[in-house]
């Protein structure tokens, strides 16, 4: 009864029928848009609140949000800024990561270099506050992003960080000095110094997603020097790299990420942060990492998150752990990663009490070298999580896939094209939505396509659906759990 009053009270909201996910710029409006409605059964305009499945055990009283269906169309009520509150009203701190002097202020007319230093400017001022960083084309290298080169600076006060005039790009890498010209010996490679690479990827180049290509790397100079398209080798202290089409090797296309540099981190001095507009590239816990106990929430509204981790470090795009509280991310991204693009794990036990929201948020092309089971949304340990038309595809394992005791409501929810992990040395064929060992999943209005398994639930794992859509040819796998409707 008490949750069904909390949806009469929303009746008050004002919900506009959503436009498509690439439209939703404005978060201050009580509402979201999300694609959604595979499968229900018409096109009839009328507004329905869905009412949560039977036995979800998200605490709708402590984060509470409504989903709305309108023909074909989810909204929500969410609005991200409303646990920001006090850091957007704070003080503010500005930043501009090439005109910017990290002697100055902070304030509008003289702005610090970096934002870490704009950090430590605001954990100083003991209250809640927020830094307003511009819109740099080159991007913030390792030494004036989120992170002092190697050493992180969480915020100890409530913080949002929010981009200025476009995405902004933080990168864990720094400029270098190129060759200029290709080396003698290696003749399409050019070369610089620097040691302990995990990716080297051309943000002038862009894939078919708006995400820079990355180089594949070779053992040694002669076989990426012999290779027919973007290629790098790390040869001690030397770096050689070549793109395809020959174009010179520059700073301004060429990023060489680090293996032992952090991006975006929280600790466990950290509090409350707003997070809107960042593009994360790489990093050696995550390219956005929670790393200890904390009580808090993080929110994340037009933030990618990409390209972490390296061959001997398995890590995630977004690494949503350790925290008491809400992560939630709104049209954000886990793309490129070594291992998942969207993970959220229960590390310190007991009782989880990190619940994990996603809406129009996006988890595609994750997995690289041989690692296996790498999906685009996943959750461990009993995590709760709740996806509002979400897309997840090209990953190298089970695309949407809760695992342990974890719950997730997944809401107009798209799966499609997975890789599966047999080519990494593993035995997930392509496969769009699983479930392992006791968790349970809840698909309403969702769909597959292309991947040869739509449904599968392994162990003693439950899937359970409504008005759900598998593409065409697709069928459940055989996983020893139950696959029923709600």
């Amino acid at each position: 009864m008490a949750f069904r009053r909390f949806f009469v009270g929303l009746l008050a909201f004002v919900i506009a029928a959503a436009a498509p996910v690439q439209s939703v710029q404005s978060f201050g409006l009580g509402h979201l848009g999300a694609k959604g409605g595979f499968g229900s059964g018409g096109t009839s305009s009328a507004s329905t609140i869905l009412a949560p499945p039977a036995g979800f055990n998200w605490p709708f009283a402590t984060y509470p949000i409504a989903i709305k269906k309108t023909g074909a169309t989810f909204t929500t009520n969410f609005v991200p800024e409303n646990y920001a509150t006090a850091a957007l009203a704070g003080p503010s701190y500005y930043v501009n990561c090439s005109t910017g002097n990290d002697a100055n202020p902070g304030t509008s007319g003289s702005k610090v270099k970096s934002i870490w230093k704009a950090t430590q400017l605001g954990n100083a001022g003991g209250v809640p506050f927020n830094v307003q960083a511009d819109y740099v084309s080159a991007g913030c290298p390792r030494e004036n992003g989120f992170s002092n080169v190697s050493t992180t600076v969480p915020n100890t006060q409530p913080a949002a960080y929010i981009a200025v005039g476009g995405t902004l790009e933080i990168w864990t890498g720094s400029t270098l000095t190129w060759s200029g010209s290709p080396d003698p010996t290696f003749t399409t490679l050019y070369t610089t110094t620097r040691a302990s690479v995990s990716q080297v990827i051309n943000p002038t180049i862009l894939d078919a997603y708006g995400d820079p290509i990355m180089a594949t790397q070779y053992a040694d100079a002669a076989t990426a020097n012999a290779a027919s398209g973007s290629a790098w080798a790390q040869v001690g202290s030397t770096l050689y790299v070549k793109w395809v089409g020959g174009a010179a090797v520059t700073n301004a296309n060429t990023r060489a990420l680090l293996k032992a540099t952090p991006n975006f981190v929280t600790d466990a001095t950290s509090k409350d942060v707003y997070v809107k507009g960042f593009f994360f590239q790489g990093g050696a816990n995550g390219a956005v990492a929670m790393t200890a106990a904390a009580t808090m929430n993080f929110v994340a509204v037009n933030v990618k998150a990409g390209y972490a981790g390296d061959s001997t470090n398995s890590v995630n795009g977004f690494k949503l752990d350790f925290i008491t509280g809400l992560a939630a991310l709104v049209n954000s991204v886990g793309t490129n990663a070594q291992a998942d693009g969207i993970n959220s794990h229960w590390t310190p036990g007991g009782t989880p009490g990190l619940y994990t929201l996603t809406i129009n948020s996006v988890g595609r092309n994750n997995g690289r070298d041989t690692v296996q089971s790498c999906n685009g949304l996943t959750s461990h340990d009993g995590v709760i999580s709740i996806d509002v038309g979400g897309e997840y595809f090209g990953n190298f394992g089970a695309n949407v896939i809760p695992i342990n005791a974890s719950q997730t409501w997944a809401v107009g929810t798209y799966a499609h094209d997975s890789l599966g992990d047999v080519s990494h040395g593993g035995a997930t064929t392509p496969t769009d939505f699983q479930t392992q060992n006791t968790a349970t999943m809840w698909i309403q209005n969702g769909r597959s396509a292309v991947s040869a398994t739509s449904l599968l639930a392994s162990n003693t794992s439950t899937i359970k659906t409504r008005n759900f859509l598998p593409g065409v040819g697709q069928s459940p796998g055989a996983g020893g759990g139950t696959i029923t409707t709600f």
